[in-house]
C-alpha cells in the first residue's frame, strides 16, 4: 500500500523507545561491562558475538542517532529488503537483556572515550565511515553537485538533524539528465532509484514525503561514468543484472562498447566471477558507431506512450560509460551558480593513452552525483590515521591504546558487504577474549560499576521492538 511507506519518515525524528525486555537470571558473580561505539552492523555483530560466547558479559552499545542499525537501516536501497534482515537479529540481542542500546549519545563529545574507559572493561569502536569523499575539482561547489551519500540518506530517511528527510537534495521536478561519477553499488542504486517509478517503490519502506517527490520525477538520461575500463567495474553482477530487469519496459541500459576478449586476458583475483560480469556487460553495449564515445549521437530511451498518464515516469536510458576522467563541473548557461554540464578527460588506461591524446568530453546535466566512497571521521581520544582514514590497529587492537578496539569500516576502510562485517567483527571479538584469558583487561577492580551519564537527552532501547511494530502497523506523521 501506498501509505505503508510513510512508517519510516513518521519515526525520522523519534527517539523514545522502551520496552521491558528478559532479564537474566540473577548471579552472585560479577558481570564484564563492555562499551560498544556504533550501531551498526560491525557493532551489533560485536555485541553478538561477546555475548553469545560468554555468559558473564554485558554490552551497552552507544549510538549519536536517535535509532539503531547504521547502515543496514540507512545504507540499503528501500527494494532491497532481504539485506535488511539482519535486522531482526539484532532486535532479539536486544530483548536478551545482556545488550543494552543507548541513543542520542555522541562518544568524544557527550561522553569522553577517557570516561568510557574508566567504567568499562574494554571499548570497541565501530563508528563506520558516513563522510562523503570529495573530488577536489572546480565547480563542486556548484548547486545540483550532490554527494551519492546524501542522496541515499535522503529516500532513506535519515533523521534530522543529522540528514533533511522532507527535502530532496536537487530539484527533481525541472532535472531531466543526470550524471553519477563512479559505478559502484551505491552509484548504481542512485540510478536504480533515479529511472524506476515512483509506484515501484510505494510497496518499501522509502517514505511518503520521498514517494510523492518521485511522482514528478522526469528524468530521461542518467550516464553512470567511470574512470578506469569495463575490466575494473566496482559493482557486482547482482546490481548490474537488476538495473537492466527490473523496468525493462521503461528503462535501457546501454555501456560503452570495449574488446571483450581482451578485457578477459587482464588477470583478476576471481576470474571466474569477473568472466561472467564482463560477458553480462557485454550484452548491452552500444554498437552505434564511435560517436558515442567522444560524446556524439548518444543512444535513445525507449519510446514514450502517446499519452501519458498522471504522474507516469516516462522513458529512461541509462549509460555506463568508461574511461572518463573527471575535470570540472560547468555552470548552467542561464543559471550560473547551478551545474549545466561535467568536463572529462578522455583516457584509455589499459591501453595506456596519455593525457595528451586524450579528448575532452562534455556531458550535460541538471544533476551530478558523486559516488566515489566515504571516509571516516576521526573520535577524540582514539589515534587516527588521517592519510589513510581508519584507526591504526593490530587484530583490532587500538594501536598504542590498551582496552580499546575498533571493528568495521572505521578499522579497514569502507569496503565489502554487510556480510563481510561479521568476520571482520570476529577478529576483534577473539582479540578481546585472548586479552581476557591472559589477564590484561580488568574485570572487577578499578572499574566503576555504574553507567556513564551524558548531558544529552539519551534515549535508552533495551528493545525497538515497540517502533518496528508500530512501524508495520502504518503510523503516519
Amino acid at each position: 500500500m501506498f501509505f505503508h511507506a510513510t512508517r519510516r519518515l513518521y519515526f525520522a525524528g523519534t527517539a523514545v523507545w522502551r520496552v521491558g525486555q528478559q532479564q537474566p537470571p540473577p548471579t552472585s558473580a560479577p558481570r564484564v561491562q563492555i562499551a560498544v561505539v556504533g550501531s551498526g552492523p560491525s557493532g551489533c555483530y560485536v555485541a553478538r558475538l561477546l555475548t553469545k560466547r560468554r555468559d558473564d558479559i554485558h554490552v551497552d552499545v552507544f549510538e549519536r542517532m536517535p535509532v539503531p542499525f547504521g547502515l543496514c537501516r540507512y545504507g540499503v536501497a528501500p527494494d532491497h529488503p532481504e539485506v535488511k534482515n539482519v535486522e531482526r537479529q539484532f532486535l532479539d540481542m536486544f530483548k536478551s537483556g545482556r545488550v543494552t542500546w543507548i541513543g542520542n549519545v555522541t562518544i568524544g563529545k557527550d561522553i569522553p572515550v577517557e570516561t568510557l574507559l574508566e567504567h568499562y572493561t574494554a571499548v570497541v569502536v565501530a563508528t563506520g565511515a558516513e563522510a562523503n569523499r570529495k573530488l577536489h575539482i572546480p565547480g563542486e561547489e556548484l548547486g545540483g553537485v550532490i554527494s551519492a551519500g546524501d542522496f541515499v540518506r535522503y529516500y532513506n530517511t535519515y533523521p534530522f538533524p543529522y540528514g533533511s528527510p522532507r527535502f530532496c537534495p536537487f530539484d527533481l521536478e525541472t532535472a531531466r539528465e543526470a550524471v553519477i561519477i563512479g559505478n559502484g553499488n551505491v552509484a548504481m542504486d542512485c540510478a536504480r532509484v533515479m529511472a524506476a517509478s515512483y509506484k515501484y517503490f510505494c510497496e518499501t519502506d522509502m517514505n511518503c514525503v520521498a514517494i510523492r517527490e518521485f511522482m514528478k520525477n522526469r528524468i530521461r538520461r542518467i550516464n553512470v561514468v567511470a574512470r578506469r575500463g569495463h575490466v575494473h567495474s566496482a559493482f557486482t553482477i547482482a546490481e548490474f543484472r537488476e538495473l537492466t530487469r527490473f523496468h525493462s519496459d521503461t528503462v535501457r541500459v546501454v555501456v560503452d562498447p570495449f574488446d571483450l576478449q581482451e578485457a578477459l586476458r587482464v588477470p583478476s583475483a576471481n576470474p571466474r566471477a569477473r568472466k561472467r560480469l564482463l560477458e553480462l556487460v557485454s550484452r548491452f553495449v552500444y554498437t552505434s558507431g564511435d560517436g558515442i564515445a567522444a560524446g556524439g549521437n548518444l543512444p535513445d530511451a525507449p519510446p514514450a506512450l502517446k499519452q501519458q498518464p498522471k504522474h507516469a515516469r516516462g522513458p529512461c536510458v541509462v549509460h555506463m560509460r568508461y574511461h572518463l576522467k573527471p575535470l570540472r563541473f560547468l555552470p548552467h548557461p542561464e543559471r550560473r551558480n547551478y551545474v549545466g554540464a561535467v568536463e572529462f578527460e578522455r583516457t584509455d588506461v589499459d591501453a595506456g593513452e596519455n593525457a595528451k591524446n586524450a579528448t575532452t568530453v562534455r556531458l550535460p546535466c541538471d544533476v551530478a552525483i558523486t559516488s566515489v566512497g566515504y571516509f571516516s571521521v576521526d573520535i577524540p581520544g582514539v589515534a587516527f590515521d588521517h592519510a589513510r582514514g581508519v584507526i591504526p590497529h593490530q587484530h583490532g587492537r587500538v594501536t598504542g591504546q590498551p582496552r580499546l578496539y575498533c571493528a568495521g569500516w572505521v578499522k579497514n576502510g569502507p569496503k565489502g558487504v554487510i556480510l563481510q562485517s561479521l568476520m571482520d567483527a570476529q577478529e576483534t571479538v577473539a582479540s578481546i577474549f585472548e586479552d581476557l584469558d591472559n589477564k590484561v583487561l580488568p574485570t572487577d577492580d578499578g572499574i566503576s560499576t555504574s553507567v556513564p551519564s551524558s548531558s544529552s537527552s539519551e534515549q535508552h532501547a533495551d528493545s525497538s521492538s515497540h517502533v518496528s511494530g508500530a512501524e508495520n502497523r502504518g503510523f503516519f506523521w
